[in-house]
């Protein structure tokens, strides 16, 4: 049964890249189809993560004879979380030609994948991270060991939840589209600081990524009081609209310790009836084998609020902005972050922002704007970026203290 299902999950990573490559032509009609392969793109994401969760990890604790059901769980989901990249990789193949017809020749091939590796384990580490420190709790309190052994499992769980806490931080550092430098206009970052102040939330540095190898619009809120935005971004946005832009960065870190807050209080939750779940397969209530797809079903179900909760604060932030700085700065701003990255177009939202026009109608409707204000900034974002905008091609001369990062290939 184990091998079974590891082979499903090889076909269905064929399948998976026999899809996208068959896909229909009509992504070649330029920014109109842009939208249509990033909908397929979360789509075939998302069945990746579930292909992982409910055929390769299950397939190899199957295959696990005569260990307990915390070494089943731990392995399952170490395994979800590298099934990952094969699936990721193949589908990043498959994608590339399709996504050179709608975005040029800009974007390396080496970017593109890197991008979509990031994208899925974005979704499936915290996942895969969360079940198996499940796993090595439900070891610690459902087996019988040695000293020797106990202190081992007891190790593996401290590094597990070092790793669950660490993972965060290292998401946000591979999400950077690129390389992170010293921020070059000094007017600019002393505005932004004085913001900040008026905010009370103080901005402790600025910096630019550059994006060379795959332009991309956006800006970022870091650790430790830091705000990120890209060069090509910055290229194409006035003074107002970048303090509009770093206003929206900035109130994020007001969230954060609600964030942390949730996190807890949803792991806390999970983690109790991953523990029941154990105490059901030792008296013989449960199968292994469902318990094993329940622990993956309570780490899903202890992220998937996390996604919600971001909703609400891209809402909270954006009414920081325009509070701060002004309604139709950050509508602009907005719109030209679409048109960057070609998503003027697109209707629909994300898991995360909602659609550009429903975004800037309640930005206009916040601001007592007239109704004809959302056209107006995606007019206005499309004349701008009509030509492409001149971004700093050159390698960052100075880098960025505490970010980490090497220049990605």
């Amino acid at each position: 049964m184990g091998w079974a299902l590891i082979l499903l999950w090889l076909a269905w990573t064929g399948v998976c890249a026999c899809i996208c490559s068959r896909a229909r032509p009509s992504y070649a009609a330029g920014s109109a189809g842009w939208p249509r392969l990033r909908k397929l793109l979360r789509r075939l994401t998302l069945m990746n993560l579930v292909a992982g969760a409910c055929l390769a990890a299950p397939g190899v604790a199957l295959l696990l004879g005569g260990v307990s059901l915390g070494t089943r769980v731990l392995v399952a989901g170490a395994v979800f979380g590298l099934s990952v990249l094969p699936s990721q990789a193949a589908l990043s193949a498959a994608a590339y030609p399709h996504f050179r017809l709608v975005r040029g020749a800009d974007w390396l091939r080496s970017a593109f994948t890197f991008r979509l590796l990031v994208a899925g384990w974005a979704l499936g580490l915290p996942v895969a991270v969360t079940a198996m420190l499940f796993g090595a709790v439900q070891n610690l309190l459902f087996i019988r060991l040695q000293p020797a052994d106990h202190a081992l499992t007891l190790a593996v769980t401290v590094l597990l939840c070092l790793l669950w806490v660490v993972q965060w931080p290292v998401l946000r550092a591979l999400s950077l589209p690129g390389t992170a430098a010293e921020f070059p206009r000094a007017e600019w970052k002393s505005a932004a600081v004085s913001l900040g102040k008026r905010m009370d939330v103080p901005l402790n540095d600025l910096l630019l990524i550059h994006t060379h190898r795959a332009p991309t619009a956006g800006a970022f809120a870091l650790g430790r009081g830091r705000v990120a935005i890209t060069d090509f971004l910055l290229s194409a946005i006035d003074e107002d609209e970048f303090l509009a832009v770093v206003a929206h960065e900035l109130h994020h870190f007001r969230q954060r310790s609600r964030t942390v807050a949730l996190i807890l209080a949803l792991m806390a939750g999970a983690a109790l009836l991953a523990v029941i779940a154990a105490l059901f397969v030792a008296r013989g209530v449960l199968p292994a084998w469902a318990a094993v797809v329940l622990s993956f079903a309570l780490a899903a179900s202890a992220v998937a609020p996390l996604v919600r909760r971001r909703q609400r604060y891209e809402d909270e932030a954006d009414d920081a902005a325009a509070l701060h700085v002004g309604s139709w700065p950050l509508m602009t701003a907005i719109a030209k972050v679409h048109a960057l990255n070609g998503r003027a177009g697109d209707a629909a939202g994300s898991t995360i922002h909602r659609s550009l026009r429903d975004r800037l109608r309640r930005l206009a409707s916040c601001g007592g704007l007239d109704g004809d204000a959302v056209q107006r900034a995606i007019s206005l974002a499309k004349e701008t970026v009509a030509e492409p905008p001149q971004v700093c091609l050159t390698r960052p001369l100075v880098r960025a203290q505490g970010d980490g990062q090497k220049p990605r290939p």
